[in-house]
């Protein structure tokens, strides 16, 4: 792993803990110790165990968009090289799909052009399966409780994201944004590869596969919010499903759209914020927060840091040794 971004992860590392620190210390250390010691330890392994099947779920979607693309990878190692991706979960952008990228082109020799795509349109299909949780719940709680609060914010996720997907499927306008990108001797350079990964964008955007691609996000962050669920219900708050619902989802949205590390501080405020619209206690609200954060983001971190141990060393290790062996082996017969 690159020093640069070793550095840049105990950076953010570091931030967090201040970050999560103030958060304590403004609502009260005492009052999240307590709303914490009140969690059943054996309730942790469920949520981790729903964690868990969540980033599975959108492994099996990462190998969706590999098949597309025509690079031929067993299911096992397109889980193992998801879960790397993981290990930059705190990075700002896109850079936990560009470390994937980058291993499929070491491995694989699959251009850069060809396979970064799929981390946009990932990002993309895991935003409309969120906008379907908002939705659900936003609908439903503005029509049994009359709330046009939950309408104004759904329309406003919805809006947002058909206007950028209307304009990833016009074809005159992102030309019209390549050819602009492309002007000039140096940015010339960038217009061919723009194309070809517009081109793929294109055909991974199509309705079938959007679809698909579509149910398998949203079938991963409804199992991710019933983690979050469960964390609620287990520090006593009296919250209902499609309250919760709207509450994982809107402030997730915020922290994809924010590009801040992991979400940091843009999926925290949200969640805090509507938690205490609902009437929940600061405390309460702080401590389940902190624990669905560690049990989610950083946990995910751990697993990535793994998963990237694990595939370098079994696949990219492979590869250099077995190219370092042929070239000896040509070496030898030409002498």
């Amino acid at each position: 792993m690159n020093k640069r971004v070793i550095n840049w992860i105990v950076a953010v590392i570091i931030i967090s803990v201040l970050f999560y620190l103030f958060f304590v210390l403004f609502t009260g250390a005492d009052r999240v110790y307590s709303a914490m010691a009140e969690l059943d330890p054996l309730s942790i392994p469920l949520v981790l165990a729903l964690v868990f099947a969540a980033y599975l779920i959108r492994g099996f979607r990462w190998n969706y968009y590999l098949r597309r693309i025509k690079v031929r990878i067993r299911p096992g190692e397109g889980q193992w090289l998801y879960f790397s991706g993981l290990s930059m979960l705190i990075t700002p952008m896109m850079l936990s799909g560009a470390i994937k990228v980058g291993l499929v082109k070491a491995r694989h020799r699959v251009p850069i052009s060809s396979s970064f795509p799929i981390v946009i349109v990932e990002r993309l299909t895991d935003l409309i399966g969120m906008l379907v949780l908002i939705v659900i719940a936003g609908f439903a709680l503005a029509l049994f409780e009359g709330n046009m609060y939950y309408i104004g914010t759904t329309l406003f996720v919805v809006g947002f994201l058909a206007v950028f997907i209307g304009i990833m499927r016009s074809r005159r306008l992102c030309r019209r944004g390549i050819a602009w990108l492309g002007r000039g001797s140096v940015r010339k350079k960038l217009q061919e590869p723009l194309g070809k990964a517009y081109k793929s964008i294109y055909s991974l955007l199509s309705p079938g596969s959007l679809v698909i691609a579509s149910g398998i996000g949203f079938l991963s962050w409804a199992v991710q919010w019933l983690a979050f669920y469960l964390i609620l219900t287990g520090l006593g708050m009296e919250l209902g499903m499609l309250e919760t619902m709207f509450i994982f989802a809107f402030p997730t949205v915020l922290g994809v759209i924010s590009q801040l590390p992991g979400g940091i501080g843009a999926e925290e405020g949200g969640m805090l914020a509507l938690l205490l619209m609902a009437g929940q206690d600061a405390g309460i609200s702080v401590a389940a927060i902190l624990m669905y954060r560690i049990l989610t983001l950083w946990f995910g971190l751990l697993l990535g840091i793994i998963a990237l141990k694990y595939y370098t060393a079994k696949y990219i290790g492979d590869d250099l040794r077995t190219d370092e062996q042929g070239t000896d082996s040509s070496g030898t017969v030409g002498q």
